[in-house]
Order: structure tokens, then C-alpha cells, then sequence
């Protein structure tokens, strides 16, 4: 969180029902949250209060200024198998966690997504989200949204860069990165988050080309640019050549 207010009553009220939706299916959650740089009374009074109907539920405050650093602060203080970074004014379907936790049973490798985005209050757009068709298309724009679970290794060994004023969204770089690593980002059928839109505010896509934002140098990036197109199949001799062999 930062100071999101009174956004923050529906965001803790959907992750509570996802925890306890956790619960229910035999997993233990532990929730992890960074104030940072909170002047928000209110905010600090919604996190007290529903901090009591967690279980596991700790409160850092911290003075990083960077939603990429929070990321990498909260994955040295958790103390799970699994780590899934939420946002503070975002919502999330009650069966996330515990589909996601599921589906990365047998897949070790791999980083967990919802498969549905619903983004609302400003525009009402949904999407889904896919694998990429090819490595270069992350090159274009980013693929996939910041929500995710994966095994607490992963965030361990590919941390997250922090934001800077000439490159664009942290976990764009921080895909690339964990591709770049040999993991694999795969989706969860049948699961949603939804990303509020405050009011003037332009989507990732709209804010990107506006700022003129690009990727940080990224290992990934440099492979893909040195990888040779690949050539072209030799062209069909002519007929009288054909005949004569």
C-alpha cells in the first residue's frame, strides 16, 4: 500500500476472502504488507482493522518510494514456499491463490497468472492472458500483468529492478528477466484479478506511449537482437536443372 485511502476497504475485503477461500482448500497464507511512505490515516486504520481477521498477517512500514523494491522487501521478510506481490487497490476472484498454489503442483519451473484481467472504474475492458506467440513480441509491449504466484526461489534468484523516470513498468523487466532464467509463465483457467482505473488515469498501454517509456537493458533483450533471422528456404531450381539430374 501506499495511500490509497478508503480503496484499500475492498482490496483487503478481496483478499481476505481469498485467504480464507485458501484456508478451506487445507493451504496456509501468510499475509505480508508494506506501508510505504504512508501519510493516509485512513488507510492505516483499514489495515489495522482487518488486519485482526487474518491469521498470519504483519505490517512493515518502509520508506522505498518504489513498488519494485516493496516486491523485493516483502520476499525477504515471507516466510511461504509461494509468493504472490497484490497491489493495494486491486481485487481478486476468492479461488486465485488457492487454483494458482494447484496448478504450480507439478509445474516447479513455472510462474502462475491469472487468466482473466478485468480492468474497470475508468474504461471496462477485459482481456486474457496467453503465452507469447514468439520471444520478441515482449520486446513490443508488456504481456503480462504483475499479479502472479510463484515458488519463493524464483523471486530469490530474478529480484525485481527497481523503477527509474527513463524505463517503464517494473515487472515488464522482471518477465523478461525470469524468461531469460528459464522459467515459463503459464495461466490458470478459470481465475480473475481486477485492476482499478482511477479516474484521469490512462491505461499501461496509453501511459507507455505517452512517456515514451522503454525497457531497461535486459539480458533477454540482447539475446533476441543477436538471434539471426532465419534464412530463407533455397529457391526451387529451374525444371531443365530438375530434368537433368
Amino acid at each position: 500500500f501506499h495511500n490509497e485511502g478508503w480503496l484499500a476497504h475492498p482490496t483487503l475485503r478481496a483478499l481476505h476472502r481469498v485467504v480464507r477461500h485458501a484456508e478451506e482448500q487445507g493451504k496456509s497464507v501468510e499475509v505480508v504488507v508494506t506501508l510505504d511512505r504512508t501519510r493516509d490515516p485512513v488507510l492505516r486504520r483499514l489495515v489495522a482493522q482487518w488486519g485482526e481477521r487474518f491469521g498470519e498477517f504483519r505490517v512493515h512500514e518502509v520508506d522505498l518510494g518504489d513498488p519494485a523494491l516493496c516486491r523485493n522487501f516483502v520476499v525477504e521478510h515471507a516466510r511461504g514456499r509461494f509468493v504472490a506481490p497484490h497491489d493495494g487497490d486491486n481485487l481478486y476472484g476468492k479461488d486465485w491463490l488457492a487454483r494458482a498454489h494447484d496448478h504450480l503442483s507439478e509445474r516447479p519451473r513455472c510462474i502462475a497468472h491469472p487468466e482473466l484481467i478485468w480492468l474497470f472504474q475508468g474504461d471496462s475492458v477485459y482481456w486474457v492472458q496467453k503465452p507469447l506467440g514468439e520471444p520478441a513480441d515482449i520486446l513490443a509491449v508488456n504481456p503480462w500483468d504483475t499479479v502472479c504466484l510463484a515458488a519463493r526461489e524464483v523471486f530469490e534468484q530474478v529480484p525485481y529492478r527497481g523503477a527509474t523516470h527513463a524505463f517503464a513498468y517494473e515487472d515488464w523487466a522482471w518477465n523478461c528477466d525470469t524468461i531469460a532464467a528459464g522459467y515459463e509463465h503459464v495461466f490458470v483457467p478459470g481465475t480473475l484479478i481486477a485492476k482499478r482505473q482511477k479516474p484521469g488515469e490512462l491505461s499501461n498501454l496509453g501511459a507507455w506511449r505517452q512517456s515514451g517509456k522503454t525497457l531497461p537493458p535486459v539480458p533477454l533483450v540482447a539475446s533476441i537482437l543477436r538471434t539471426p533471422a532465419a534464412s530463407p528456404p533455397p529457391a526451387e531450381p529451374p525444371r531443365s536443372v530438375v530434368r537433368q539430374r
